[in-house]
């Protein structure tokens, strides 16, 4: 299997406490911006190395090591297949209870920004698995880009009914059952970039 990625998407992920606000860690998405079907998530390990942790909705998720030297210098990563990477969503029927919701354009630094939450919609649902809210704010040019979208459900409830509007997330704000805020994810940099992964079975190595 290949896939093709064409973005990398900085973020710094926040801590929202009462008194203050703490950096939590900077990390990276690579996309592919014409199909949001799969993404690799980059995060520090050490100093040295990242841990990557890729998923292809309802169909792989696993999670490698890479120095950071090669993943910077590379055009292409090959990775065995791990066991137990088969992924699928059993929960799909979860959409039922959740939609996005469109929200009025919020201006930021003089420029609107399309905005839009994603929830729980059963309130009774909501209320006995205190569900979080995700509110995204999208940063502006970026509507070349099909939606980033990491959670499983949230995926699935686009696939479906593709109501949201194109772009890459400037913020993503995540929200408890209470309405407070809980973790603010903020756009640092967007690169451009071309790299693909080459996912090799095991089984056909072997034989």
């Amino acid at each position: 299997m290949t896939f093709e990625l064409d973005y990398l998407l900085e973020y710094e992920s926040f801590e929202i406490g009462k008194e203050e606000t703490k950096l939590k860690e900077s990390y990276f998405i690579a996309t592919n911006s014409k199909n949001n079907n799969y993404y690799l998530e980059v995060k520090n390990l050490d100093t040295l190395k990242f841990k990557l942790n890729f998923m292809a909705h309802d169909s792989i998720r696993f999670n490698f090591v890479l120095r950071k030297n090669d993943f910077f210098n590379s055009d292409s990563i090959k990775i065995v297949l791990p066991d137990k990477a088969k992924f699928s969503n059993t929960v799909k029927f979860r959409i039922q209870n959740h939609d996005f919701i469109n929200l009025r354009d919020t201006i930021i630094q003089e420029s609107p920004c399309k905005q839009y939450i994603f929830k729980n919609i059963d309130p009774k649902k909501a209320k006995k698995a205190k569900s979080y809210t995700y509110k995204y704010i999208i940063e502006q040019g970026t509507e070349f880009h099909l939606p980033v979208l990491v959670h499983p459900t949230a995926y699935e409830d686009w696939k479906v009914n593709r109501n949201i509007p194109n772009g890459i997330f400037r913020e993503k704000l995540f929200y408890d059952y209470y309405g407070i805020l809980d973790t603010k994810y903020k756009l640092k940099k967007i690169h451009k970039i071309k790299k693909l992964i080459y996912v090799l079975d095991q089984t056909i190595l072997d034989d």
